[in-house]
């Protein structure tokens, strides 16, 4: 283009200048050249989507000669197409409700850059809340602790009471219920064995909550009172516009997680456990789904603290 030539004028707002205040704007400004961004995203999903489904069967692989003698024996021989191809759908569906709400862990972490609260090393000053306290080792433990104490304790609790006549009935074939049967002595087992999902619960719920960025003056004036609204929107605003933006995060992926945890605990174990009924199934998942909400109640316990 010659010096003399001007640009049209509808030209210079084609690309907004970034404004250095936003911490959006800073954390893209700052963001490394990926040659991920070159991979157009419906295909990064595809290679996501089969990546789970490899990493998935070699993890069954290796965890067969330890659950062989357990599941072999009660397992589903699948042969119907329509069987296989439910099952693979019903993956497809998880994976894709976790790419579009913008997960980013295994196994999105090959394909999708971190966030903020699991990038804090790169993460630009602004982007990230209680940036201390997120990477405060003893709080770590602490909130980890605490998760898997309460998968135990509403497990163990379970087990103790309602839990074996539930089993027996609704598990046709089931061989032993021992674990049912083994009091306190079973409980630092049944700890150690719930670890990792109290792990990924304090990851998903409290991680994601507590590291949101502060709420701007705009944002904290959502639930102010209008004149002439409708009612829908004043119970609205009354309930879930009450809530700050943590809250709002720490909520819904409670739900989310406690939904999901009960559909595909019903999906997996009537679709791949033989002599199950649809009622046992849900049983069994409506359990960890209990366990979880009371996972979301306690990190909105801790994080009610003034200052956090």
């Amino acid at each position: 283009m010659s010096p003399g030539k001007r640009l049209p004028p509808g030209s210079a707002q084609a690309q907004p200048t970034p404004n250095p205040k936003d911490p959006k704007d800073v954390l893209k400004s700052v963001a490394p050249k990926s040659s991920l961004a070159r991979i157009p995203s419906p295909a990064r999903f595809f290679l996501v989507f089969f990546g789970s489904l490899v990493l998935s069967s070699v993890l069954l692989n290796l965890s067969a000669g330890f659950t062989q003698g357990d599941l072999g024996l009660v397992s589903k021989h699948l042969e119907e197409w329509w069987e296989v191809g439910g099952l693979i759908a019903w993956k497809g569906v998880e994976i894709a409700l976790a790419w579009l709400l913008g997960f980013d862990m295994i196994p999105f972490a090959l394909l999708r850059r971190p966030t903020s609260v699991h990038d804090l090393s790169h993460a630009p000053s602004g982007t990230v809340a209680n940036r201390a306290i997120l990477q405060d080792r003893p709080t770590t433990i602490y909130t980890t602790l605490a998760a898997t104490s309460i998968f135990s304790v509403i497990m163990y609790a379970s087990y103790a009471s309602w839990l074996p006549a539930k089993l027996v009935v609704h598990f046709e074939d089931i061989k032993d219920i021992s674990a049912a049967h083994a009091g306190p002595a079973g409980l630092p087992i049944l700890f150690l064995t719930l670890l990792p999902a109290g792990i990924a619960a304090r990851d998903f719920l409290f991680v994601s909550s507590t590291g949101h960025k502060k709420e701007t003056p705009r944002e904290a004036d959502q639930s102010a009172s209008r004149e002439g609204e409708y009612l829908v929107t004043a119970v609205y605003r009354k309930t879930w516009g009450q809530l700050s933006t943590k809250s709002k995060i720490l909520l819904s992926r409670t739900i989310l997680l406690a939904t999901g945890v009960l559909v595909n605990t019903i999906v997996q174990v009537a679709g791949t456990i033989r002599s199950v009924s649809i009622e046992g199934a849900a049983t069994w998942g409506l359990v960890w789904a209990v366990a979880t909400g009371a996972v979301g109640a306690t990190f909105g316990w801790i994080e009610a603290v003034d200052g956090l």
